[in-house]
């Protein structure tokens, strides 16, 4: 499953509030995400593009850090669930 949000899309106050939300990712190195027990953990890839520079980063659902958190229950609040090509 996928999610996509884009900020022109929304009005100045709630774009501000989703960046300062997706300040913490800017410090954060591209990851992987650590081996973990139990296969069926799912993953979390959050990506964030400004058209010109783009940040990846990817948990463990079970491993999202508690910066994030706060950015990750918006997005599974606000975003639409789309389908993967196949």
């Amino acid at each position: 499953m996928g999610a996509e949000l884009d900020l022109s899309t929304l009005d100045e106050k709630e774009a501000a509030k989703v960046r300062k939300l997706a300040e913490p990712l800017g410090s954060m190195q591209p990851s992987k995400p650590k081996s973990e027990l139990g296969g069926d953990i799912r993953q979390v890839v959050i990506a964030v593009s400004d058209g010109e520079k783009r940040t990846e980063v990817r948990f463990s659902e079970t491993g999202v850090p508690a910066e994030v958190a706060p950015l990750l229950e918006y997005l599974r609040k606000q975003t639409k669930v789309i389908k993967p090509n196949k």
